[in-house]
């Protein structure tokens, strides 16, 4: 589901972009990307909680000795 809010947002942003585009259409674009930046912060600020956690998960396992690094040989 985020990929199509992603996809949907850069059509719409080169929708708006375009010189070419009516006012009309221009006017349509505008309407639904505004409706979706929502959408689309809401899944920034996760994708990034979801980073932050993983790294703390994985840095808990290296400090509680649960998970090895690889060495050099």
């Amino acid at each position: 589901m985020q990929d199509s809010f992603e996809r949907r947002s850069a059509c719409l942003e080169n929708l708006i972009n375009r010189p070419e585009a009516s006012p009309t259409e221009y006017s349509k674009a505008n309407k639904e990307l505004r409706k979706i930046r929502g959408s689309m912060k809401l899944i920034n600020e996760l994708r990034t909680k979801q980073k932050v956690n993983c790294c703390n998960t994985l840095k808990s396992f290296i400090h509680l000795g649960k998970c090895d690094m690889p060495t050099k040989v």
